[in-house]
C-alpha cells in the first residue's frame, strides 16, 4: 500500500483537545489523530506472514477511503473491486465484487456483495454474498459465506450457507471438514 503510505503524508489531522479526564483526553486524542483520506483507483496487495514473503491476494478498485489510524493501522474500504487469490505466491483466482474492506495490520481482506471467484486452474466458479480471507491463515482459506454456489464441470453445488475452500478452489467443503488450528 505504497499508495497510501505516500498520500498519509499529506492529510491534515485535527489539533489535538486536551479534557480533564485522562481515559477520555487519550480516547479523543487518538480519534484526533485518525486520518480519513478518499481516493481514486488504485491496486494493494496482502503479503504471507512467512519468510521470504510472497503475494497472498490483490485488489484493485476505482474509489477507496483509506483511514489511517494512530500505531500505524491502515484499513482500506474499496468500491468497485477485482483482485486475485494466491496460493504459494502464485495467482490461483481471481475475484470481483462490489466492495472490499482491507485491514493492513491483519493482513485480512473480505470481500462483499454479488462475489465471484473464479479458479485459474481448475474450471470452477464460486458466487456468494461475503468472502473472508487471512493472509495470516495457514494453510489460506476462502471462506465464503451467503448464498453460496459453486459451479464446475461435475455440475453445480447451492443453497450453502458457508463454504471454505483453497484459493484455487480444488479443495471445498463445509468448515467442518477442514482441520482446525
Amino acid at each position: 500500500m505504497t499508495l497510501a503510505a505516500s498520500l498519509g503524508c499529506s492529510g491534515n489531522s485535527k489539533p489535538k483537545s486536551k479534557s480533564k479526564d485522562a481515559t477520555s483526553s487519550t480516547k479523543k486524542d487518538e480519534e484526533d489523530q485518525t486520518q480519513v483520506i478518499n481516493s481514486q483507483g488504485g491496486t494493494a496487495y496482502g503479503w504471507t506472514q512467512d519468510e521470504p514473503k510472497k503475494h497472498s491476494w490483490s485488489v484493485t478498485w476505482e474509489t477507496v477511503q483509506f483511514t489511517f489510524k494512530p500505531g500505524g493501522e491502515t484499513i482500506s474500504d474499496m468500491k468497485g473491486t477485482h483482485g486475485s487469490f494466491f496460493q504459494d505466491g502464485v495467482e490461483a483466482s481471481r475475484f470481483q465484487s462490489a466492495a472490499a474492506h482491507a485491514n493492513q495490520k491483519k493482513g485480512d481482506i473480505d470481500v462483499d456483495k454479488n462475489v465471484v471467484v473464479i479458479s485459474l486452474t481448475q474450471k470452477v466458479t464460486l458466487r456468494c454474498d461475503h468472502i473472508h480471507y487471512a493472509s495470516k491463515d495457514t494453510p489460506p482459506l476462502v471462506k465464503a459465506t451467503g448464498n453460496v454456489e459453486v459451479d464446475g464441470p461435475w455440475g453445480a453445488v447451492t443453497g450453502l450457507k458457508e463454504v471454505w475452500a483453497t484459493p484455487d478452489l480444488k479443495t471445498f467443503g463445509t468448515p467442518d471438514l477442514f482441520p482446525s488450528k
